[in-house]
């Protein structure tokens, strides 16, 4: 079961990181909740399909040249974890950033039913978001 569920959000990241909302459906539960840190500009809870589509979208209308490596993923029973390192540069300041994101995904029924995001640094991408000289 753990190793299937890995493959699930495998095939997730992929479609998100491909901008492929048809290929990122079959793998979200309709219940999905996936909560970001307050302090983010896409910061909060965003529910169902179309709450994930937003998120992607706001996510990349504040980063720009966007990357995100897998580090490592370990799945245990229904939950997924996923540690990555995201690399870009804030969309409207330019300044370039890198910064470890740790992702905990629950699978329900064969699709991913939550997601909870942590990032390692939220004041510097804030900064960088900013425009702040020395980000």
């Amino acid at each position: 079961m753990s190793q299937s569920n890995k493959k699930i959000v495998q095939d997730f990241l992929a479609a998100v990181l491909r901008g492929d909302r048809e290929g990122m459906r079959p793998h979200l539960h309709p219940e999905l909740e996936v909560v970001e840190p307050a302090s983010l500009p896409y910061g909060g809870v965003w529910k169902g399909h179309e709450g994930m589509f937003a998120l992607s979208e706001k996510v990349f209308s504040v980063w720009k040249d966007c990357q995100v490596t897998v580090r490592d993923m370990v799945a245990d029973g229904d939950k997924v974890i996923g540690l990555y390192e995201m690399r870009g540069a804030g969309r409207a300041s330019g300044i370039p950033f890198k910064v470890h994101v740790t992702e905990v995904m629950r699978i329900q029924d064969g699709k991913i039913k939550d997601i909870e995001v942590f990032y390692f640094d939220t004041k510097m991408l804030n900064d960088v978001h900013a425009g702040k000289v020395g980000a």
